[in-house]
């Protein structure tokens, strides 16, 4: 089992060519240890978790006391965006095959 830095999930996003605000950036690190994202054996689903639901949701409650209908317009087009990189990198793939990440991600 690897053992996953925030570093990793973002370079995953990097790989994907999704870009992340500053403060997106610091959330996500914040958040990758309650994730247990270090020690997970899925790095493709900690990564999707807290891209695409945890920080559309905390940047929205920086902004606004609740989440609200555009939160989870965003929180919905980046599930679709990460599905379709996904889909098209065949990141998932190439980890359940063993390759590295470091190498899956050249």
């Amino acid at each position: 089992m690897a053992n996953y830095t925030p570093q990793d999930g973002l370079k995953i996003l990097n790989y994907f060519q999704i870009n992340l605000s500053e403060q997106e950036i610091s959330l996500f690190k914040a958040r990758w240890k309650s994730f247990n994202c270090e020690q997970s054996n899925d790095i493709i689903q900690s990564v999707q978790l807290l891209y695409c639901r945890t920080l559309p949701a905390l940047c929205a409650n920086k902004m606004q006391s609740d989440w609200d209908i555009t939160t989870s317009i965003i929180s919905y087009q980046r599930e679709r965006s990460f599905e379709k990189k996904l889909k098209e990198t065949k990141l998932k793939e190439k980890l359940d095959n063993n390759i590295s990440l470091e190498d899956a991600l050249k």
